[in-house]
């Protein structure tokens, strides 16, 4: 330890310092255990312990050394101090509350339960300054802990009453709701995010291909056999989901949003190729790309990944 010391001495605002610091002093209190020698070990776990304050004392806004801290605490069943880890670390200024209070979720409903969990969550709600990542967080691990569909979605309906601007939380809700294989109530929000004028049209383009991309998941047919297309129609009369007619309309629908936005104006074959690429494959060669301005870079998180 007499180096780690030394180190500290100038490196002491390197995280990682620190931590090695404190792994080694958590191994040897596990190594002197293992050797039947309790009272050491006992002694160098409270010197782990103390060795976390110190780092989290010099480093106050550093997240990664509170998470290991409040870690090494639940390795111990000392759960009252991992509660008090999370809420010191909740409590600061200056930094982004998010992450903590997912850590802080996952940590009770770990060791004291779901109903623990949904209190952290019900402090996140509370706090002005969490992102819409808590309202995910929560909602998955109400499907995949308690099994609850209908939870997780009364969770995303509370994000989306103060993040239904943000495309990224509705694309989290929309990737919720095609894994539950409801395909009108996706469809559903689909509309809401895209019917409102909350989401800039810039911003929106993303949701737009996700919306593409899920009507032609959706398609029953191959749209590439247009000897089918009256099949289509009739098949769009009968049951209105994942035909042509639908994945051609939000085409024209997702083109009139974007023709204000610079790297789309005058780009409308562009926009075509993602009708028909699949992940790094395109329906045209790389000089035919070039020609027609497609840049990869560009497009790629707008283009439809998914066909079927």
């Amino acid at each position: 330890m007499f180096a780690y010391e030394q180190c500290l001495l100038c490196l002491g605002h390197h995280p990682d310092i620190w931590y090695e610091a404190a792994s080694y002093l958590e191994q040897a209190s596990k190594l002197l255990a293992e050797k039947g020698d309790q009272n050491m070990a006992r002694q160098f776990a409270d010197e782990t312990a103390a060795m976390y304050e110190r780092a989290t004392a010099l480093l106050k806004t550093n997240i990664m050394l509170y998470f290991a801290y409040a870690d090494y605490e639940e390795g111990r069943c000392k759960y009252a101090k991992v509660h008090s880890i999370y809420k010191k670390l909740i409590s600061l200024d200056g930094i982004d509350p998010t992450l903590p209070y997912i850590q802080y979720m996952r940590f009770t409903r770990r060791c004291e339960g779901i109903l623990s969990a949904r209190s952290v969550f019900k402090m996140a709600r509370d706090d002005p300054r969490v992102g819409y990542q808590v309202y995910v967080s929560a909602a998955l691990m109400e499907y995949y802990c308690s099994k609850d569909t209908t939870i997780g979605h009364k969770i995303f309906e509370l994000g989306m009453k103060r993040f239904a601007s943000n495309p990224d939380f509705v694309l989290c809700y929309v990737d919720y709701m095609a894994h539950l294989n409801e395909d009108n109530n996706t469809r559903v929000l689909f509309e809401r995010a895209l019917g409102t004028e909350q989401i800039q049209s810039e911003r929106a383009r993303v949701i737009w291909a996700r919306f593409l991309q899920f009507e032609l998941q959706v398609s029953p047919y191959s749209i590439y056999d247009f000897y089918l297309y009256p099949l289509f129609m009739l098949h769009s009369l009968s049951k209105g989901v994942g035909d042509l007619a639908s994945i051609l309309k939000i085409e024209k629908r997702r083109l009139k949003t974007l023709e204000n936005v610079k790297e789309f104006q005058g780009r409308e074959t562009a926009l075509l190729i993602d009708r028909y690429r699949f992940l790094d494959l395109f329906p045209c060669s790389d000089s035919e790309l070039r020609s027609l301005n497609y840049k990869v870079d560009t497009f790629i998180k707008y283009a439809v990944f998914v066909r079927i």
